[in-house]
């Protein structure tokens, strides 16, 4: 009996590890991927995947599209070459004008289509396959690189209605992430100029006292922590100008590496980021070397990052504004209150 007591106290010991590992296993799957760095792994996995299905569905309907149009210009080739040696003019300049007509209308249909590469290159590869998603779940829209498949267009719909929202969640967390670090780099920079300026005691408006040997991570308010002996936060009370400067540097050092790649102006390259960063994508300047789609791709998504953090500080300090134009105004109402019962005294007294 003792024998079959410990051995079932044992089976059950086991069976709660094991449980507690599965439960610790899971816990930690749940930490990664509310994290930034999971999300932005499920970001790019769903990425891949995503470039996959899209080129498996439309270069299968580019390469027909392009046949068609070779097909159509080796049958110019052939008539041109018979009406050299041919005295029959009249026939070969009829089937001339109908050559001419086909191929003309086939390859109007394929630029209707989105075919803009020529017949010897490739318009849907991987690395454009990938920058296509990511003009999707962004909602850039291009429109350079476009499904024109019915089958295409469906998975489109789809893919966007789950990779906007997560692509607004992972800008919303990246956003608040930059907001940090331009806070600790500020308070760092008046750490080392200190002695030179003097109005660096407070980083932020959040505060920004300087704490000493207290450990990293350690929370001296609600939501406030501190790292490196700083106290920082997450909010976006950051001052607009310094979020401003830090997201022109990023357009302008991003130019220097655009105009480079690309061949384009300087202010081709900062036009062309700014339109791609702040969604609006016109798509009259599109990049097109394809060996670094994929850097392309990262470098604007941490810009569209970098603007949504703008936005949020330009709203918090407006949200500000408006709190202090109403305090403001309460306080006006309660003098001029003040001074109609004191005016109502002095009618009463005067009576």
């Amino acid at each position: 009996m003792e024998a079959n007591t410990k051995s079932d106290i044992t089976n059950i010991s086991t069976q709660r590890s094991g449980l507690g590992t599965i439960l610790n296993f899971f816990k930690l799957i749940y930490g990664l991927v509310k994290s930034v760095v999971g999300l932005m792994f499920i970001l790019t996995l769903y990425s891949v995947i995503g470039a996959y299905i899209f080129l498996a569905i439309e270069s299968s309907n580019e390469q027909v599209q392009k046949n068609e149009i070779k097909f159509e210009r080796q049958g110019l080739i052939m008539v041109l070459k018979n009406m050299t040696f041919s005295e029959n003019t009249t026939d070969n300049e009829d089937q001339l004008n109908k050559l001419l007509i086909n191929y003309e209308t086939n390859v109007i249909n394929a630029y209707r289509n989105g075919m803009t590469a020529s017949s010897t290159g490739v318009q849907w590869h991987f690395q454009s396959a990938v920058f296509y998603c990511l003009t999707v779940y962004t909602t850039i829209g291009y429109g350079c690189i476009v499904p024109v498949t019915s089958l295409g267009r469906s998975v489109t719909i789809v893919y966007a209605l789950i990779g906007i929202p997560l692509a607004l969640v992972i800008l919303a967390k990246l956003g608040k992430k930059f907001t940090w670090w331009i806070k600790f780099m500020f308070a760092l920079g008046c750490k080392i100029f200190r002695k030179t300026c003097g109005r660096c005691n407070k980083v932020v408006d959040s505060g920004g006292t300087e704490f000493k040997d207290v450990p990293n991570g350690t929370e001296v308010r609600p939501g406030v922590k501190v790292y490196f002996g700083f106290e920082l936060d997450t909010e976006f009370n950051l001052n607009l100008f310094w979020a401003l400067l830090v997201s022109l540097a990023y357009i302008f050092l991003g130019a220097v590496m655009y105009s480079h790649l690309e061949n384009w102006t300087y202010l081709e390259a900062a036009y062309y980021i700014f339109i791609s960063i702040s969604t609006i994508g016109f798509g009259d300047l599109v990049s097109t070397n394809r060996d670094y789609f994929v850097l392309y791709s990262i470098y604007i998504f941490f810009g569209l990052s970098l603007i949504s953090m703008c936005i949020n500080v330009a709203i918090d300090v407006l949200t500000k504004q408006i709190q202090k134009a109403k305090i403001q105004r309460e306080k006006i109402k309660e003098k001029l209150r003040g001074r109609r019962i004191e005016r109502g005294k002095a009618i009463a007294i005067d009576k």
